[in-house]
């Protein structure tokens, strides 16, 4: 298969500015439905709980049991994107000094530890965390790192859905992606909200543990399906 790497420049250029067009990055899931078969792979994966918004966690927003599902994340997010693309796991890169050594942001939100290495998180601020913004240089960086036409950026802030009518807390996933081509260019942003399924409890008030984390990460799985539909 011939990756966009093996192109002319201009012919890459052009491709991807008939994507995109000229109005900014496409939904991913427009993008994602025309390109399939590049290559791609999950560089950054972070998990908020912004201003300490639920329950039950540890003192810090970084909390053991959040961090303990990142991994198991990054797993889920590569499956999805294996519906449209070629999929460079993690584990092919993480140990690379190249992809460590990419500049990268201080933030308090749990990350994956994939084969012993951090994923970091690359955006230097709090909108370019949330909205999963690099520099193009960071971008290319990162792409020739993995080896791959694309890279994907995920950041996803969890809370609770508590109905109207009847006051039932649900989990809540907010999750965010940007993919960027080999050139740094951001082609795909798209965000979405996604519930879990069973209720957690009422008014907002909820635990999180062990018996209930699984639903915040059933959540973002969700949230990452429709993206990728």
């Amino acid at each position: 298969m011939k990756t966009m790497r093996g192109w002319a420049a201009i012919g890459m250029v052009a491709w991807v500015a008939a994507l995109a067009g000229c109005g900014g990055p496409m939904s991913v899931q427009s993008f994602a439905r025309q390109s399939q078969g590049h290559s791609i792979a999950v560089v950054s994966i972070s998990i908020n709980d912004f201003g300490g918004a639920l329950q039950g966690w540890n003192q810090t927003r970084a909390s053991d049991l959040m961090a303990s599902r990142a991994a198991a994340m990054v797993g889920l997010a590569e499956q999805q994107l294996a519906t449209r693309f070629t999929v460079v796991p993690a584990g092919a890169f993480v140990n690379n000094p190249a992809y460590q050594q990419v500049p990268r942001g201080l933030h308090e939100v749990a990350v994956p530890v994939i084969d012993g290495a951090m994923m970091p998180v690359f955006g230097q601020s709090r909108g370019e965390l949330v909205s999963c913004q690099v520099t193009r240089e960071q971008a290319q960086a990162l792409a020739a790192a993995a080896g791959t036409d694309f890279v994907a950026i995920i950041y996803t802030e969890w809370g609770v859905a508590t109905g109207g009518f009847i006051p039932t807390s649900k989990a809540l996933s907010k999750t965010v992606m940007s993919i960027y081509d080999a050139t740094g260019m951001r082609v795909a942003f798209q965000r979405t909200d996604a519930r879990g399924e069973r209720t957690l409890g009422a008014f907002g008030h909820v635990v999180v543990d062990e018996n209930s984390i699984d639903e915040w990460v059933g959540a973002y799985a969700s949230g990452l399906a429709t993206m990728l539909r």
